[in-house]
């Protein structure tokens, strides 16, 4: 990963009386190189089709199962509340990945993303 770029990625997923309420991913380069190492547990996908510009952010998407996988190896901040008011039961549950650099390798036929902690 001589020339790999890092990546600030944060994720937050809400859901609201069993509904998903919001969903974000966001994605932007590190203006600065990152302080850590990177973890010993590293993502590999497919990339779409080689020599393709393809982004990050649809490299993301179209691995998203995988990637979930990976991030909540990471560890993801849970925040749960319920209430019920009126008889009326409520609750709302949110999946957070803080901000997290990650060192992202473009290949020919393939992505190494990696966290850096």
């Amino acid at each position: 990963m001589l020339y790999a770029k890092e990546y600030l990625i944060s994720y937050s997923y809400t859901i609201k009386d069993a509904v998903i309420y919001n969903e974000k991913l966001q994605i932007a380069r590190a203006m600065q190189p990152c302080k850590g190492t990177p973890l010993s547990k590293t993502l590999i996908v497919a990339y779409p089709k080689s020599g393709d510009s393809a982004s990050l952010r649809r490299i993301i998407l179209e691995n998203f199962d995988d990637f979930f996988t990976y991030i909540t190896q990471l560890g993801l901040d849970v925040k749960h509340r319920e209430k019920t008011k009126n008889m009326q039961y409520s609750s709302t549950t949110k999946l957070i990945l803080p901000t997290t650099c990650f060192k992202v390798d473009f290949n020919d036929s393939f992505v190494t993303i990696t966290a850096i902690k």
